[in-house]
């Protein structure tokens, strides 16, 4: 899988003097209380592909979804009382064209809390998952230069 900021879609950022750079985010537990449900869902709404699914332990079981060709995955989870599903988290899934998917997700009668708004770095849309975890649509606006330079001039600064 090929990170979309190696596919040019989204900005390169900065690297901190403390980065370390051999790591990278390869996957995020998503809390759930039916993985069956979820799997259905970001399978056969969202479009994700399933990468594992299997019991490795008894009452354990794996299961692994990620957008095709991205660089993380997302265990969805339901073997841990402290990790309850919807609390406090919003999954951030990067896209080249939010408009689309929009039309797409709501022609298959997904809600959304936040429907398309621009905001300074891009458009952002939201939903829930079936387990009320939040899904944050994000089209990054890649800014140039010459953008803040513009803008600058014109707020007289």
């Amino acid at each position: 899988r090929q990170p979309l900021t190696q596919r040019g879609s989204l900005p390169k950022r900065g690297i901190g003097e403390e980065m370390i750079e051999s790591v990278q985010v390869e996957s995020v537990s998503v809390p759930v209380s039916d993985q069956d449900q979820a799997k259905e869902f970001y399978m056969n709404t969202l479009g994700f592909e399933l990468l594992v699914d299997n019991t490795w332990r008894e009452g354990m079981r794996w299961s692994e979804v990620a957008p095709q060709n991205s660089a993380t995955s997302m265990m969805l989870v339901s073997w841990s009382a402290c990790m309850l599903p919807s609390m406090y988290r919003v999954i951030v899934l990067a896209t080249d064209d939010l408009q689309a998917i929009h039309e797409k997700l709501l022609a298959k009668g997904i809600d959304f809390e936040l429907p398309p708004t621009e905001t300074p770095r891009g458009m952002q849309a939201m939903f829930r998952d079936p387990d009320g975890n939040a899904l944050m649509l994000w089209e990054h606006v890649v800014a140039h230069a010459q953008d803040v330079k513009s803008k600058e001039s014109a707020l007289g600064t």
